[in-house]
């Protein structure tokens, strides 16, 4: 679930690196596209990993990440006792470009 504070939260530089912060009861997967050396505009950004069983479905909106402002991409979802997305999950990001 998408909350308010995806678009106000901030993020160290560590955690932008790694792509996910956890802070309180939320959550958070960050994509930076420069970092992965993306040039293109992107239209989509979702995240898959173990918590999904790797699903390569880029169309369920539950696990989509929006474009700040800032051009950061962001998913929060709340994640209260870490049961659903536990420290250390394995997770990648699929991209669908615009040409």
């Amino acid at each position: 679930m998408k909350t308010k504070a995806q678009s106000i939260v901030s993020f160290t530089e560590d955690e932008i690196l790694q792509g996910a912060a956890h802070r309180d009861k939320t959550s958070y997967f960050i994509f930076q596209a420069g970092l992965y050396e993306v040039t293109k505009k992107l239209k989509q950004v979702t995240v898959t990993g173990s918590f999904r069983g790797w699903s390569a479905d880029i169309n369920d909106a539950k696990w989509q990440l929006k474009q700040r402002k800032d051009k950061i991409w962001v998913l929060a979802f709340e994640n209260p006792n870490l049961d659903v997305i536990p420290p250390g999950a394995q997770f990648k990001f699929r991209i669908d470009e615009v040409i």
